[in-house]
């Protein structure tokens, strides 16, 4: 889940980056925080949001001393992975905002404080359009399917009982609906 959640991360950062100039914030970066961030069994949404929340708290440390991110290389710590980005405070903490937004929204959705609509059109602002729309249908055919086979179940408080592997996670890793602009690994645009 570790990879599919870094996968997401970036998708999100992208997405958030779409159309700024500029350096973004490094995919080794977000790499080398996810595998400090890695934790097995964990569901999905539990490491996408451990990852958004551990980068973002990263950087508010970093803001709080008044510094500005170091991720070193753990293999060879001379070597900054962020060594060009973040370029100032207000960058940092831009991306800072960013995650937690993306880490607070889906703890809302996984406790049910959201409504269904409102939350495909949240998840679009954060993933794109076009993943979440082949998601939600992807997982309405599902249901549908289950409904008209009569195999699906209820809840205790009567509510319909839903497929629980959700449709986006498929989708988001081999679709990609908004043109990613080139980068390199170091947040540099080609």
């Amino acid at each position: 889940m570790t990879t599919v959640a870094l996968q997401l991360i970036k998708r999100h950062r992208n997405i958030a980056y779409a159309t700024e100039t500029g350096r973004i914030p490094p995919s080794v970066m977000l790499s080398c925080h996810a595998g400090h961030a890695a934790r097995p069994g964990m569901r999905l949404a539990e490491m996408l949001i451990r990852q958004a929340r551990w980068t973002a708290r990263a950087i508010d440390d970093a803001a709080k001393r008044g510094q500005l991110l170091v991720v070193p290389n753990p293999e060879f710590p001379v070597e900054r992975f962020t060594d060009r980005w973040p370029e100032s405070q207000l960058q940092q903490t831009t991306y800072s905002r960013h995650l937690h937004t993306l880490a607070n929204g889906l703890e809302a959705a996984r406790t049910g404080d959201v409504q269904l609509e409102d939350l495909q059109e949240w998840l679009r602002g954060q993933f794109g359009d076009r993943v979440v729309t082949r998601s939600v249908k992807a997982f309405n055919q599902r249901l549908g399917r289950q409904v008209q086979s009569r195999q699906h179940g209820y809840t205790r408080s009567g509510g319909l009982f839903v497929p629980a592997a959700p449709a986006i996670i498929g989708a988001a890793t081999s679709l990609a609906p908004v043109a990613a602009r080139a980068h390199t690994n170091m947040g540099e645009r080609r």
